[in-house]
């Protein structure tokens, strides 16, 4: 399972002398900081459990809502503003005829252009 193994993962980037190779010159060693270490990866799992995971969470459900909406029919009111919006710059262009107004044709596409796909 992810995040349960970072007690080893303080572990390993916590050792010390002997058990390490130290600094020598050009060469930076492989020796840890063990409250170095517990402050950076608790502080990142501790940032990932609070933040990051409820946040991805949060979009994942956000994506399902809005397709279930579309899927059952449902229109948000973004999608209706920009319907009524386009259908009112659409109304200028419209034929009337003697008994009823209608969208000219080639007006169409440029109203379909302007809707968002759902």
């Amino acid at each position: 399972r992810v995040g349960e193994h970072w007690g080893a993962l303080v572990s390993e980037c916590g050792i010390t002398s002997p058990l390490c190779t130290p600094r020598v010159g050009e060469h930076l060693g492989d020796c840890g900081s063990p409250p170095l270490a517990f402050l950076i990866i608790g502080g990142w799992k501790v940032v990932c459990v609070a933040l990051l995971y409820p946040a991805a969470l949060a979009a994942v459900l956000v994506s399902f809502a809005e397709a279930r909406d579309l899927e059952m029919g449902r229109f948000s009111a973004k999608m209706m503003q920009e319907l009524n919006d386009a259908w009112n710059l659409s109304r200028a262009t419209m034929a009337t005829g003697p008994e009823e107004e209608r969208i000219l044709l080639e007006n169409v596409p440029y109203l379909l252009r302007r809707l968002a796909y759902p």
